[in-house]
């Protein structure tokens, strides 16, 4: 980094490090252009790279393919089954918390589905917002929407919700 051209001054060092800014920010640019591109041609390829939803996981054998987690499953059929019977979305939360059954998040943690004097949840259990999502997530119907919601680019990390039409279903 150091030039025989400029002495040690401010205004060089100040040039020098505006001249660094550029290129890491086009190195930053040009990075992330290239992880959007091969990300939307796993997508288009039908390659699921997104976090597993509930009640699936990833195929140790093949990571961008799912397969049913057998033990949350159960879970997800009692939340459909609970809905198919009439019951709202809050008292479907109500009710799985009542039973003990943990979240999404904890039972990724702890790899236990019911609470006990062992395993402690961290969050604050079922939220119908969350019961909603389940309910309208195109994967417990055999069609996963990929590529929902983007960013305008690599410095504005502001979440774009994306039209149906563009999604890209697995």
């Amino acid at each position: 980094d150091e030039l025989d051209s400029f002495k040690d001054t401010d205004a060089a060092l100040g040039l020098m490090v505006r001249i660094k800014n550029l290129i890491h920010d086009h190195n930053s640019q040009d990075i992330s252009k290239k992880v959007r591109e091969t990300k939307n041609m796993l997508r288009k390829e039908g390659k699921y790279i997104s976090p597993a939803p509930f009640g699936y996981k990833k195929d140790p054998n093949d990571r961008y393919k799912l397969i049913i987690d057998e033990e949350a499953a159960i879970v997800v059929r009692k939340i459909f089954d609970m809905y198919l019977e009439g019951m709202g979305t809050i008292r479907i939360s109500q009710r799985l918390n009542e039973l003990g059954i943990m979240t999404r998040a904890d039972y990724k943690k702890t790899g236990s589905l019911y609470k006990n004097d062992n395993v402690v949840s961290s969050s604050h259990g079922w939220r119908p917002n969350g019961i909603q999502n389940m309910l309208s997530n195109k994967a417990y119907i055999g069609a996963v929407a990929q590529h929902r919601r983007t960013t305008r680019n690599y410095k504005d990390r502001k979440t774009i919700y994306l039209e149906e039409q563009d999604h890209i279903i697995v």
